[in-house]
Order: C-alpha cells, then structure tokens, then sequence
C-alpha cells in the first residue's frame, strides 16, 4: 500500500497545532458518517446508498488524519485513526469488490460499475497494479463505455437510464490506465477526448458519445482539472520508462528539458 503522504507545515499553521482541533473534528466526523448512506459523489436526488466511493473517501480523511496527528507528536491519537482507517479499508476493498461481478461497485455489496472508483489508486487505497483493480480497468473499458468514452454509471438514477459520456471520467480511465502500466492504451484515451475540445480548446460537462456534442456545463472547470491531473500523470510516467529525467529545476520547472540517459 501506499506510504502516508508528504505533509507540508505550511499549509496548516506553519507546523504549529493551531489547526489541529479542525483537523481532529473533520476526521471524527469523518469516523462518524463512514457507515451512514449518502447520495454519492453524483448527488442522486433520491437513491440513499452505501456507497463505496463515499466510503473510500471518508476513509481518506481518516488515513490523512492520522498522518498530521502523527507529524504533530499526537501518536496515540495517529493510532487510533490509524486502527480505525484500517479497518475502513478492509471494508471497502471486501465489500466494495464483487468477486462474482470481478470489479468494483457503485455500492457495498452491489453490482452496478461507477466510474468514481477509478480513482481508487490515486487516492492511495490499493495499488493500481492489484488484481482487483486491473480487473476492474478491464471490465469498466466494455461496461461503461460507449465510442471509447466513459460514462459515470449505467444504473439508472432519478432521470432514468444515463446516454451521455461524463468527460472527467474518461480522463479518470486514462490516469488509472497509465498508474496501471498500460500507458500507450492511456495515452490513447486521452488524446481522443481532448478531440471532442472546441477550437479554443475548451471541454463540456459531458459529451453525447454518439453524436460528439458537448453537452452539459460548458466550459466545465472540473473536466479541465481532470485533463491537467491526467496529463501530468501520463508524462511522467512515460518519461520515467524512457530513462528521462530532470536533474535539477528553475522555481518555475519549466526552464529545464527532459534528458535522456544514454542506454549502455
């Protein structure tokens, strides 16, 4: 699994504890709402659920809490949430899995895809390579695509059954296939939804996959985060198998090329 997170004492009060007691009640609110049902990260007006990305991230609240308790010398408190992010972490990865199904689940136990758990990885709750996980890639590229984009779900929701391709998701499939190895698939991704861009290069909310029109909010702020997220990932991870590396940056890190190194 992944290692705790690098903190940064600047952004909570310089490394004094003047923050603390908000970081303490965001993770115990956090412990408190991890087994209750919500309306998911889609905001369904009316469906009530378990559902497995929710969990996922209250459990990073958790996990990440524990990692500031620990770096303010708060170790019985680290822990405790250490204990209870571990147990959260079980739960989801035994019951947000359906073994039968063989990917992961918009809700505990459930058997619908969501292509909100393609983030999995990135949020550090199991490694990109894990089988489950590969599976999961595998069976979200035939079940929640249409025309090589992605779709949020296709579970019906409170205005039926769900056509169009939700733009952030398919460049949430081409970071998770880049984490997961498979970069020239990722890279393939990406470039072919950022073809749907208007001539300014703006993306919408969502894109008719059958059609190819921009649907939805446009321009949508998150669809562009989630094209920078998924163009960093990518470029890194293909100049580290091609042996590229920055020996050193300008406070900018733009100043300085790629270098290759040379192949003995």
């Amino acid at each position: 699994m992944f290692p705790a997170p690098t903190l940064n004492h600047g952004l909570i009060g310089n490394g004094s504890l003047r923050f603390f007691p908000l970081v303490r009640r965001l993770v115990e609110e956090a412990i408190l709402q991890a087994p209750r049902p919500d309306t998911s990260i889609w905001e369904f007006r009316s469906l009530l659920g378990h559902y497995t990305f929710s969990r996922a991230m209250c459990w990073v609240a958790i996990h990440r809490g524990a990692a500031i308790a620990r770096s303010f010398g708060e170790s019985a408190l680290a822990a405790q949430w250490e204990a209870i992010g571990a147990r959260e972490q079980a739960v989801i990865l035994k019951r947000g899995f359906n073994e039968e199904a063989g990917y992961f689940t918009q809700t505990l136990d459930g058997v619908h895809p969501d292509a909100s758990l393609l983030l999995l990885p990135t949020l550090g709750l199991i490694e990109p390579r894990d089988p489950r996980f590969l599976a999961t890639l595998d069976h979200y590229g035939h079940l929640l695509t249409e025309n090589g984009l992605m779709l949020r779900y296709r579970s019906p929701d409170d205005f039926g059954v769900p056509t169009s391709a939700f733009t952030i998701c398919s460049f949430w499939w081409a970071e998770a296939l880049a984490l997961a190895g498979r970069l020239e698939q990722a890279v393939e991704v990406f470039d072919r939804v950022c073809a749907f861009a208007n001539p300014v290069g703006l993306l919408s909310e969502d894109i008719d996959p059958v059609t190819g029109r921009l649907l939805g909010n446009f321009p949508q702020a998150y669809t562009h985060v989630g094209l920078i997220n998924a163009a960093v990932t990518i470029s890194e991870l293909l100049e580290a198998r091609d042996g590229k590396v920055r020996a050193w940056s300008s406070p900018d890190n733009s100043r300085w090329p790629a270098v290759a190194i040379p192949q003995s």
